[in-house]
């Protein structure tokens, strides 16, 4: 069994080696992903998975996933001082969940509620060779994670860190749509866990998932949640697949006959298929965008996959920050899995935004550490100390093209030439 640990510098970081833009609490979803390798070969889902026949596997790899540990790990490995805040089971999945938590820093397991009523989350992860991916995944002690659990949590870290001179000053949670309690009763767990985030003075941001169309989660009525929830929500940094689904499920659907349709040809032809968001043209990015800041939310970032990251910005105290709305393309690199990759773009995003840096910084973040989390198999492991990312980014790094229609937005000029997209509600002139 290959239990995924990161064997990079950022395992003897100490208090004094972090990143300063305050202190960052990850906290929402964890689990444990199993995924079994498949050896080589071409048959396909359908011609392996015949009921009562037995499939030989090899090697397993075991690593951590969700939320907490995909951005609250990556956002360590560059440097920002992070802790965690998830649920796990009094299981042996919860007991391993705290150890690979605690063989990236002692410090990072800590804040780890575990519960004897209910079973540590895990994901099954079915990924033969040349096919797509199907997850097999059990909520467990994710459904009943509470704002009461989060605040308890809290409480007590933030005294212990005032105690020792530091300060908690940002607060990102993740996941909700597959985590019941959060979506339950018309989201109001959901929408006071925000608020009272608020009230405690923490900046706030917000990261989703995508739930199963046929399940509780998939049928909730997400717009009603999220325009009750996005007035306390600073940054929210969803995915436009996600944000399509969840506000408009006929035109998801439209979308994803035709990315089906041609990933049927493509595949017929020896060829790999677009993704979702290579079949979502401008128009629809945009529309999502504005109506995600009609709703409340200060800061919107669309992570688009390999299309890229698309920002919206309503009101601002900082002018660089109002009104703007821009595309950028992802960088290129040799792919070695794309688990983690948005939680990943999430937390490059956070790092350069909590450190006050301008939009056009923090969306070449978020695809830059993005980019270095798909160079390896699992979520953060590829991910570096900032300084090789800065390094990265003062190169010549070549950038993917964007497929979408860009009709009505143009090319920046000057310094950001050839790296950013201008969309008609920008109030800039870059």
């Amino acid at each position: 069994m290959v239990v995924k640990t990161n064997t990079n510098a950022v395992l003897n970081m100490n208090a004094n080696d972090h990143y300063e833009v305050g202190e960052v609490v990850v906290a929402g979803h964890i689990c444990l992903d199993i995924i079994p390798r498949f050896p080589a070969g071409e048959r396909s889902l359908q011609e392996m998975f015949i009921p009562g026949t037995l499939i030989q596997v090899e090697e397993p790899t075991v690593s951590l996933g969700g939320v907490v540990s995909n951005t609250g790990l990556a956002l360590h490995n560059i440097g920002v001082k992070v802790h965690l805040i998830g649920k796990v089971g009094a299981d042996i999945f919860g007991s391993m969940v705290r150890e690979l938590l605690s063989e990236r820093h002692p410090a990072l397991s800590e804040n780890i509620i575990t519960s004897g009523d209910t079973h540590t989350s895990y994901t099954i992860v079915i990924n033969p060779p040349r096919q797509d991916r199907i997850f097999l995944h059990a909520p467990g002690a994710n459904n009943t994670f509470s704002a009461a659990d989060l605040f308890q949590a809290l409480t007590g870290l933030t005294q212990a860190r005032e105690a020792a001179g530091g300060r908690v000053r940002h607060l990102h949670f993740g996941y909700p749509p597959i985590m019941a309690g959060m979506y339950a009763d018309g989201g109001r767990e959901l929408v006071t866990l925000f608020s009272q985030a608020k009230e405690q003075g923490l900046s706030t941001s917000l990261d989703m998932a995508m739930p199963d169309p046929d399940s509780a989660a998939g049928k909730a009525d997400w717009r009603a949640i999220l325009q009750k929830t996005l007035p306390f929500v600073d940054v929210f940094l969803p995915s436009a697949e996600e944000m399509l689904l969840m506000l408009h499920p006929a035109l998801y659907a439209e979308v994803a006959a035709k990315e089906q349709k041609a990933a049927s040809a493509e595949r017929a032809a020896g060829k790999k298929p677009g993704s979702f968001a290579s079949f979502l043209d401008a128009e629809i990015v945009g529309r999502l965008g504005a109506e995600l800041i009609a709703m409340g939310a200060k800061v919107v970032g669309l992570k688009l996959g390999d299309q890229g990251f698309y920002l919206r910005t309503g009101e601002s105290g900082q002018e660089i920050w109002a009104h703007r709305e821009l595309w950028t393309p992802c960088f290129a690199v040799q792919v070695a899995g794309a688990t983690g990759a948005g939680d990943a773009t999430v937390a490059g995003f956070l790092a350069a935004y909590l450190e006050g840096r301008p939009p056009e910084a923090a969306m070449e973040w978020a695809v830059a550490v993005g980019a270095c989390s798909v160079e390896a198999i699992d979520a953060t492991s590829g991910i570096p100390r900032r300084e090789v990312i800065e390094e990265r980014l003062a190169g010549n790094w070549a950038r993917l093209p964007i497929q979408a229609n860009l009709e009505g937005w143009r090319p920046a000029a000057g310094r950001f030439g050839g790296r950013f997209w201008v969309g008609p509600a920008d109030s800039h002139s870059c």
